[in-house]
């Protein structure tokens, strides 16, 4: 029957709705790693301390580290499409690394001849049951301009169509993210993830490696009250003793473990400087990696700091120098947005879509 027909891809299916591209959106660069999934805040209650709490744990006789590798991914959203009631957006997304090393400075995971991983998403809310009305779960701009359907489903977090759609992208961000850090764990160099570290199947600690978790945004405190004031007065290059955790209330054999460190002080502004590192273990490893855990916070507390500046630019201090660097040579693989707003427009606006790119392809 007509109605069981399915549409060839998704702009064909936008061409026969009430769709049109929000002409008041425009992207900002700024695009925060958020959690995926479900992922519950822990309560006081579902956390317990991994050494002693006392003032500034670390042994500050242990050298820092002389070689860090950082990764990280970077979004570009181009289009925010308004199909009926809900909200697509088409974005670009990328995700690498990058090496410090003392004396030598940064060194990049990608060229020209070899690109960083790299994905072209449409973001969507899996309540539109897209895939099961289309034959191709895609939308074609041509000039070999694919962006392929990521959904997801609505969380308790998320409110708005606009965020459910961003999350679709993130995730698929995150994914890039999560391969790229899988990739580093041979290289013998600490491996740090910018945002929540995420669980990588199998769940993998290794020591002298980690990888390990760089949390901006620690308002959303995970430690008990009564320890604020310890926490607000670390000293710069200082960190607070671990803190334990489920990572997730349904997966209670993998632990998150956790402590803050201070990049800069200024005591003007108690949580200016302050970031989180984190790691994820198997409960039954847990006791064997302790001090290999200990030694991965003491060596990055000490080094971090260098690798910042207090002074308002970029998101600075909590960001630092080197992830700024990824990210600015990350965005220089997207396509500038208003050329991707000007083939989306003219793919959904053309009866016969194949002559819209046979004209941009010539």
């Amino acid at each position: 029957m007509e109605e069981d027909r399915k549409h060839r891809d998704i702009g064909a299916l936008l061409r026969g709705g009430f769709t049109q591209v929000d002409h008041w959106y425009t992207e900002d660069e700024a695009f925060f790693h958020r959690e995926v999934g479900e992922d519950i805040p822990l309560a006081p209650r579902d956390l317990w301390e991994s050494e002693e709490w006392r003032e500034f744990p670390q042994d500050l006789s242990l050298p820092a580290f002389d070689r860090v590798c950082f990764v990280d991914g970077k979004a570009r959203i181009h289009v925010r499409i308004l199909y009926r009631t809900a909200v697509l957006l088409l974005a670009e997304v990328a995700a690498s690394w990058v090496q410090w090393e003392r004396g030598r400075g940064l060194s990049f995971g990608f060229s020209p001849s070899s690109p960083p991983s790299f994905a072209r998403v449409l973001g969507a809310g899996e309540e539109l049951a897209l895939r099961a009305v289309v034959e191709h779960p895609e939308i074609d701009l041509g000039m070999g301009m694919v962006f392929r359907l990521e959904e997801t489903r609505r969380g308790a977090r998320i409110f708005a169509d606009t965020e459910v759609a961003r999350q679709a992208v993130l995730n698929a961000m995150q994914r890039l993210e999560r391969e790229e850090v899988r990739r580093l764990l041979d290289r013998r160099v600490p491996v740090v993830k910018d945002g929540t570290i995420h669980l990588i199947d199998p769940p993998t600690f290794i020591p002298g490696v980690g990888p390990c978790g760089l949390v901006k945004g620690v308002e959303e405190l995970r430690l008990p009250q009564e320890w604020l004031e310890s926490l607000l007065r670390l000293p710069r290059g200082r960190r607070t003793p671990a803190v334990v955790g489920f990572l997730r209330q349904d997966r209670t054999d993998v632990l998150r473990v956790f402590s803050y460190v201070r990049l800069v002080e200024d005591p003007a502004f108690p949580w200016k400087g302050l970031v989180r590192l984190e790691v994820v273990v198997p409960e039954e490893q847990f006791p064997a990696l302790r001090p290999d855990i200990t030694r991965l916070f003491d060596g990055l507390a000490q080094v971090l700091p260098e690798l910042t500046g207090d002074y308002p630019w970029r998101r600075l201090p909590e960001n630092l120098f080197p992830i700024i660097a990824l990210e600015e040579r990350l965005a220089q693989h997207f396509a500038p947005s208003g050329f991707v707003r000007e083939l989306v427009q003219r793919v959904l606006w053309e009866k016969n879509p194949s002559l819209v790119r046979e004209r941009l392809e010539e």
